[in-house]
């Protein structure tokens, strides 16, 4: 198990001959490289990475309607698997959305940029999916399309916290921690199940 390695193609890199890789090949996190098809090797620097978690996937522009071809971003799989968008129009809504719901996931999928179309998925720890309909023009209008259980109570779930602890041999070990409402540390021992 010493030599796991992923290697998962993406899609064509707007650069002809090369191919978009999702690897961790030189590191223990996986990264976005390029790939070329007629030398057979990756190029030295990697196109996206983290350097503490995982890129987890790229989203490619594939709708004839976009101004820009290739990558418009990428998920990084953190505390929670978060967007990171290259294009400006992406990059601009994802950021008026995420302020319009604080704390929140949220996830941009279905973009239609000349349209000023997309689906906007919202989501936490207690907060269980909602789905809207985002038109992006002079300002950004949301229409709520459904939800996934909205018959759960927020209140009636417990809080969740992003932790990591070392192993023995000092590796950073990540973990998410689930305590029940209305747990406190200071009063009470950590639940075990």
């Amino acid at each position: 198990m010493r030599q796991r390695r992923t290697i998962e193609p993406l899609g064509f890199d707007t650069q002809p001959g090369k191919l978009l890789v999702l690897s961790n090949q030189e590191g223990n996190f996986t990264r976005v490289l390029s790939f070329d098809l007629a030398t057979r090797k990756f190029d030295a620097e990697p196109l996206f990475g983290n350097d503490k978690y995982d890129i987890s996937g790229v989203m490619l522009a594939r709708a004839p309607d976009s101004s820009w071809q290739g990558p418009v971003g990428l998920t990084v799989a953190g505390p929670a698997v978060e967007q990171v968008f290259v294009d400006e129009f992406r990059a601009g809504l994802h950021a008026t959305l995420k302020r319009s719901f604080p704390g929140a996931v949220v996830t941009l999928s279905h973009v239609r940029e000349k349209q000023g179309l997309a689906i906007l998925t919202v989501e936490g720890p207690a907060r269980p999916p909602e789905y809207y309909l985002v038109r992006a023009g002079e300002k950004v209008t949301l229409s709520k399309l459904g939800a996934q259980r909205p018959w759960l109570d927020p209140a009636s779930f417990g809080t969740t916290t992003w932790v990591s602890y070392a192993a023995r041999d000092g590796m950073n070990i990540p973990a998410i921690l689930t305590t029940p409402p209305g747990w406190k540390r200071a009063t009470s021992p950590c639940p075990r199940w």
